[in-house]
């Protein structure tokens, strides 16, 4: 053992050895039973992914909108909401809500953020 590695505790020793994410099996459990409003209504929705697939046209014709007009919204350059933009939770809640699960989402169960240290 290296001199690195014998200097962690038996959980780091632990860890140095195996993949860290604690959440990889339930994500590899999730991803094969994606949610489907039809043909797996009890499915799961993997959120933990830094991919955006299922609303990617939404997000392009957003910001393409912004390009147009010419205007980036302020908060865009800032720190936001400790839990994401407003506006944007709420346009993520109503596209859960209408082209998902089909059922009432609010945006304040919904957090955003660029890494899983600030949402924690």
């Amino acid at each position: 053992m290296n001199d690195a590695i014998s200097n962690l505790s038996s959980k780091g020793k632990k860890l140095a050895k195996n993949a860290a994410r604690v959440d990889f099996e339930v994500f590899m459990e999730a991803s094969q039973n994606l949610y489907g409003p039809d043909e797996n209504p009890n499915g799961a929705f993997p959120l933990n992914v830094a991919e955006n697939q299922l609303m990617a046209s939404e997000i392009r014709d957003r910001l393409n909108a912004v390009l147009v007009q010419g205007n980036i919204p302020d908060w865009v350059l800032n720190y936001t909401h400790l839990l994401g933009n407003p506006e944007v939770r709420e346009t993520i809640s109503g596209f859960m809500e209408t082209e998902l699960c089909k059922c009432p989402i609010s945006p304040e169960s919904i957090g955003l953020s660029a890494g899983a240290s600030a949402i924690i």
